[in-house]
């Protein structure tokens, strides 16, 4: 079964910080921040659910993967990109792969499994090795017209034909699969608290609904992640600790109490809203 547990054991190479509000997990891989929701089911896993864990990982800058092993009574296939409302959808093996840094190349896009193709590498490959458009054709099984059109730009094809032009010209002609491109449907809820509302009226900034992370995003050129009061006693614990996975600007507004465990991470406190865009003003003109 794909759960929490299950995901634990993806992520124990790495650091990893469990959340169970907004997803499962929060894990650096060796390159990328990813946040996951762990299911058995692609399809389990709820709009509502898929939009929170997209909105904490917008806000973090980090990329949301489900992770599971069927997706209503298709079986997943390792290796391939899949997509749940507008969030990607991998297998746990797949997942493994991308923590490694490892890249993906098959995504599936409705029913059929397809892979993009650099136009201007096929291009120029297809020059040095003096094969004309009709003879490329040909040899992989399409129309020239088809071959033209992969050469104009970015063509994602049938897996099959691309197999046929990596075989001719190098995997090199091939493009993985970008993970930005799955943007999510992020949950749009209004603001908790008058500090929240501040600072996504005067930040470019997404509001998380749950996740113990209030608002995340960019100030003039400047990324950050700010945390405000909402009554839970551990969310700024959580907060500092995820402040040690990602490259951003952590900071928690308003909080009268601060736990000794903070201290030892990059998170900086002020009292109040005034303070937080000073600090984030300060970064700007530095």
């Amino acid at each position: 079964m794909v759960t929490k547990e299950y995901c634990k054991e993806i992520c124990e190479k790495y650091e990893y910080l469990e959340n169970g509000e907004a997803s499962d997990m929060v894990v650096r891989g060796k390159d990328d921040v990813f946040v996951m929701i762990c299911t058995e089911n692609a399809n389990k896993a709820t709009k509502r659910r898929i939009g929170i864990g997209s909105s904490l990982a917008k806000s973090i800058g980090a990329k949301l993967l489900v992770v599971a092993k069927r997706m209503g009574g298709e079986k997943l296939l390792d290796d391939v990109v899949y997509e749940r409302y507008n969030a990607a959808v991998v297998t746990p093996e797949t997942a493994r792969q991308l923590l490694e840094g490892n890249e993906v190349y098959i995504r599936k896009l409705r029913s059929m499994f397809v892979v993009e193709i650099d136009g201007q590498i096929l291009r120029r490959k297809r020059l040095e090795n003096r094969l004309s458009i009709g003879a490329v054709a040909e040899t992989i099984g399409v129309s020239r017209k088809s071959v033209y059109e992969y050469e104009r730009g970015r063509s994602r094809v049938h897996v099959d034909i691309a197999i046929k032009l990596a075989e001719l010209f190098g995997e090199d002609i091939l493009r993985s699969v970008d993970l930005a491109e799955f943007k999510g449907d992020e949950l749009k809820v209004p603001p908790h608290t008058p500090m929240e509302a501040k600072i996504l009226t005067e930040t470019k900034s997404i509001h998380v609904a749950k996740g113990k992370v209030s608002v995340g995003g960019v100030y003039g050129n400047k990324e950050f992640t700010a945390l405000v009061p909402h009554g839970r006693k551990d969310d700024l614990n959580w907060f500092g600790a995820l402040s040690k996975l990602i490259n951003r600007r952590s900071i928690a507004v308003g909080f009268k109490e601060v736990p000794k465990e903070l201290e030892e991470s990059p998170v900086e406190v002020v009292d109040n809203v005034q303070e937080f865009f000073e600090v984030l003003e300060e970064e700007r003109e530095s």
